[in-house]
């Protein structure tokens, strides 16, 4: 991380996603970093749950799994709801 960069780079598969941290000390930018990885986390968690459900709700379908496909708005709306 360079000189007033604090930002965290994700590369997801179909979006490459950047947080800018809020300007404070580099242990606040961390901290900010940090529960954001955390609410990443949930999400990802909550998406495999929603997976499973489907996978015994409708089963395979022709040999293709069930996906949740998310745009990058979306997954920014998504975050909203943690703070």
């Amino acid at each position: 991380m360079g000189k007033g960069r604090r930002r965290l780079e994700l590369t997801l598969p179909g979006d490459h996603v950047i947080f800018q941290a809020p300007k404070g000390t580099w242990s606040q930018t961390a901290i900010h970093l940090i529960d954001t990885g955390s609410k990443f986390e949930i999400i990802l968690n909550e998406l495999a749950l929603i997976n499973a459900r489907l996978d015994k709700i409708e089963g395979r379908l022709d040999g293709v799994e069930p996906q949740i496909n998310m745009d990058a708005k979306e997954l920014k709306d998504s975050l909203s709801v943690f703070g």
